[in-house]
C-alpha cells in the first residue's frame, strides 16, 4: 500500500485542508495524494492556508487568531511535516 502525504493528517485535517484548498486553489487538492511533495509544493499549501487564516482565522478588533485561526495554524504547522521529495 502506498503511503500517502497525508498519512500525517486526520481524516478531519485531510478534510479541512481540502476545503480551503478548494476555496483558494482548487488544483492543490491533487498534491495531497502524493507520497512526496517538493518544497514549492510545500509553500503553496501553506500559502493557500495562509489566504483562508487572513480571511476568516483572525479577531476583527485585535487581528489575533480566533478558534477557527488557531485550527488553521495547526495545519500550517502540520504541513511542515509531510514528507519531501528529495
Amino acid at each position: 500500500m502506498e503511503s500517502f502525504a497525508v498519512s500525517v493528517l486526520s481524516d478531519s485535517e485531510l478534510e479541512k485542508i481540502s476545503a480551503i484548498l478548494w476555496r483558494w486553489n482548487p488544483r492543490l487538492i491533487a498534491i495531497l495524494r502524493q507520497s512526496t511533495i517538493t518544497p514549492d509544493q510545500r509553500e503553496d499549501l501553506r500559502g493557500a492556508l495562509a489566504e483562508e487564516l487572513v480571511s476568516r482565522g483572525l479577531n476583527h478588533h485585535d487581528s489575533e487568531p480566533n478558534a477557527y485561526g488557531l485550527e488553521i495554524e495547526s495545519l500550517i504547522d502540520k504541513i511542515g511535516h509531510i514528507p519531501e521529495t528529495t
